[in-house]
C-alpha cells in the first residue's frame, strides 16, 4: 500500500506543496461565506491585490541592497570584494538580476507570508541564492529540534537543511512560520470577488437586472422549444442592450433583482478597494484610487515618508536580519551586515535636495564630491575635503576662546626710524 501511495504522489503530487492551491480545498480552504474561493491565484485577479503586491515588491527592489564591512570604530564601509556584495547587489543567480530576485521574494513574502531561497554553495563560499515557491516547501522540525526542509519539485520530494534555505518570515505569531495575508484576508477578499462577479455579471446580460416572463397558462413543448431557442437568445448579452421582444397571449415581464444603484455596487466595490489596502498596509492613493484624497504637492513626499515607515520598513529590517542569520559564517556577524539603501525614497524636489546638500557641506557632514556622486556627475579636484563654516567652532573650545579674549593686547613692535637723508649727512661732514 506505501509502494501505491509513493507512486500515486510522484505522478499526481510532483508538483503539489503542503499549501498549493490546488490542495487548499481539501484541507479547510474552502468558499468564504461569499461563495467564493480565495487563494493566491483568484486574489491575483483582483486589480487592488495586484497593484498593493506590485508597488510594494517594486520598490523594495529597486532599493540597492548594499554589503558593508565595519571599520575599527564600528563605521560601516561599503565592501565591493566580499562574494556576497555581488550576490545581494548584482546577480544572486545566473538567471535573474537583483531587481528580478527581491521583486520575486517580497511578492511570495506577501502573497504567502513567507519567502525562501536555495542557497548554493562551493566549499564554504556561497554562490547563488535561487527563490522557490512557497507553496511548494515545508518547514519541520525533527525530534532532536533541527529543522529543515521538505522541498516538492518536479524531481520528486527533497529534505534541505537549514543552513541551505535562506526562510524570511512575514508578520507571524510563533516566529516559524508567517502568517498569509490571503488567507488571513479571505473573507474580505471574497467579498470582492463576489462584486466583481457581480458587475461582470449586469454588463454580460446588458446592464440590465435578471427578468421573469409571467404567462397566464402553461406552455407546451414545442412553444417552450421555440421560446428558447429564439427569443431569449435575442435579450442576453450587452450587444443586444436595448432590443425588443413581441409578448403575446397575456405575457408580462417582472423583475426578479436589484439594480446596481439599490445593492449600492459601486460603493461595496470601493470599500472593498480601502478594505484590502488596509491588509497591505498602502494607502489607497498610492494604487490610484483618487476618491478621497490626491497625491499632488508635497503630501506626495510625506505620502512617500509614510510608505518608508509603516509597510517597507518592517520587510527590509527582517531581510536585512535573514540575511545576517543565515548567510553569513558567526565570525562574520561582528564585522559585516547588509543594508537596503532608502535615499532615492527620501529625495524631495530640486529646491529641497538643493537645500539638503547646502547644510550638509556647510556643517561637515559631507564633502561635495560626495553630493556630487549622488548625481553622478564627476568629482572636482579638492572637493574630497570637509568644509565648516568659518564662525562655527567646536563647544569645547568656547572656554578657552574666552579665555583668549580677555588676555590685554601686547603693544606692536615700532621700528626705529632712520635718517631722512642720510648722503647729506655724509657729505656735510666730508
Amino acid at each position: 500500500m506505501n509502494v501505491f501511495l509513493k507512486a500515486a504522489w510522484s505522478i499526481f503530487g510532483r508538483n503539489l506543496g503542503p499549501t498549493s492551491p490546488q490542495l487548499i480545498g481539501y484541507y479547510g480552504g474552502g468558499p468564504t461565506a461569499s461563495g467564493e474561493t480565495v487563494n493566491v491565484n483568484t486574489a491575483l485577479q483582483l486589480e487592488t491585490v495586484w497593484s498593493c503586491v506590485r508597488l510594494i515588491a517594486g520598490t523594495l527592489a529597486t532599493l540597492p541592497c548594499h554589503f558593508y564591512a565595519k571599520d575599527a570604530e564600528g563605521r560601516g564601509k561599503v565592501d565591493h570584494t566580499h562574494p556576497l556584495y555581488a550576490i545581494l547587489h548584482d546577480q544572486p543567480n545566473a538567471d535573474v538580476t537583483a531587481v528580478v530576485f527581491w521583486e520575486a521574494m517580497t511578492a511570495c513574502l506577501l502573497l504567502w507570508g513567507n519567502a525562501y531561497a536555495r542557497i548554493s554553495r562551493v566549499g564554504a563560499r556561497i554562490v547563488a541564492l535561487t527563490p522557490v515557491k512557497p507553496d511548494r516547501v515545508q518547514r519541520l522540525r525533527r525530534f532532536d529540534g533541527t529543522v529543515y526542509f521538505r522541498v516538492t519539485s518536479a524531481g520528486g520530494i527533497e529534505d534541505v537543511p537549514e543552513t541551505e534555505m535562506m526562510h524570511i518570515k512575514g508578520f507571524s505569531l510563533d516566529g516559524e512560520i508567517g502568517l498569509s495575508p490571503i488567507a488571513q484576508a479571505r473573507e474580505t477578499l471574497g467579498l470582492a470577488i463576489a462584486a466583481e462577479k457581480a458587475s461582470a455579471s449586469l454588463f454580460r446580460n446588458g446592464m440590465r437586472p435578471s427578468i421573469a416572463f409571467v404567462l397566464p397558462t402553461f406552455l407546451d413543448d414545442i412553444r417552450r422549444k421555440r421560446w428558447d431557442d429564439e427569443t431569449i437568445p435575442k435579450l442576453k448579452g450587452a450587444i443586444n442592450a436595448g432590443s425588443s421582444v413581441l409578448l403575446e397571449g397575456g405575457m408580462d415581464v417582472k423583475t426578479i433583482t436589484m439594480n446596481p444603484a439599490d445593492a449600492q455596487l459601486l460603493a461595496t466595490r470601493a470599500f472593498s478597494i480601502e478594505q484590502i489596502c488596509r491588509w497591505f498596509g498602502v494607502q489607497p492613493v498610492m494604487i490610484g484610487h483618487m476618491e478621497k484624497s490626491t497625491a499632488w504637492g508635497s503630501g506626495l513626499e510625506q505620502m512617500n515618508l509614510w510608505f518608508l515607515t509603516y509597510t517597507l520598513r518592517p520587510i527590509l529590517r527582517g531581510i536585512e536580519q535573514e540575511i545576517r542569520r543565515t548567510l553569513l559564517l558567526p565570525v562574520e556577524r561582528s564585522k559585516f551586515y547588509a543594508e537596503f539603501n532608502v535615499d532615492g525614497l527620501l529625495r524631495a524636489d530640486s529646491a529641497g535636495r538643493a537645500a539638503l546638500m547646502k547644510v550638509m557641506i556647510e556643517n561637515g557632514m559631507r564633502t561635495p564630491n560626495e553630493n556630487r556622486a549622488l548625481d553622478n556627475f564627476p568629482p572636482l579636484e579638492g572637493g574630497d575635503d570637509l568644509l565648516v563654516m568659518s564662525n562655527m567652532v567646536p563647544a569645547r573650545m568656547l572656554g578657552d576662546i574666552a579665555e583668549k579674549a580677555a588676555e590685554p593686547t601686547p603693544a606692536p613692535l615700532i621700528a626705529p626710524r632712520l635718517p631722512a637723508n642720510t648722503n647729506q649727512g655724509t657729505e656735510n661732514a666730508s
